[in-house]
């Protein structure tokens, strides 16, 4: 698709030619359906073994999965805390809508651990 104001672009509307996604795949329906975060002191999450080849396509993921913002949070928030110090934690995610929110949320799951 051509743009037909090319002529008067300046940085901020050049969004217009940023490519977009145009068809939901298994990675969006994941990464929206499998918010929900746990925590277990320790490496002890199951690896994903055999059935991953039948959960890798699935909106809420199988055992042993974790969601990538999850992981990514989790790290940020231990390096915040004094609870999550010199401590391993497996991150697991599962189906919901209900990432954890802010520093205190983060605290809790910790704790809880």
């Amino acid at each position: 698709m051509r743009c037909t104001h090319r002529a008067r672009h300046t940085t901020t509307d050049a969004l217009c030619h940023t490519p977009r996604l145009t068809q939901v795949n298994w990675r969006l329906l994941y990464d929206c359906g499998a918010l929900s975060v746990s925590l277990t002191r320790g490496d002890t999450l199951p690896g994903p073994g055999f059935s991953a080849a039948l959960t890798a396509t699935t909106e809420t993921g199988g055992a042993g999965d974790s969601h990538r913002g999850a992981i990514a949070m989790a790290l940020v928030e231990a390096l915040r805390s004094e609870v999550a110090a010199d401590t391993d934690f497996s991150v697991a995610s599962s189906a919901g809508r209900d990432f954890p929110q802010g520093s205190d949320a983060w605290q809790a799951l910790f704790k809880k651990a």
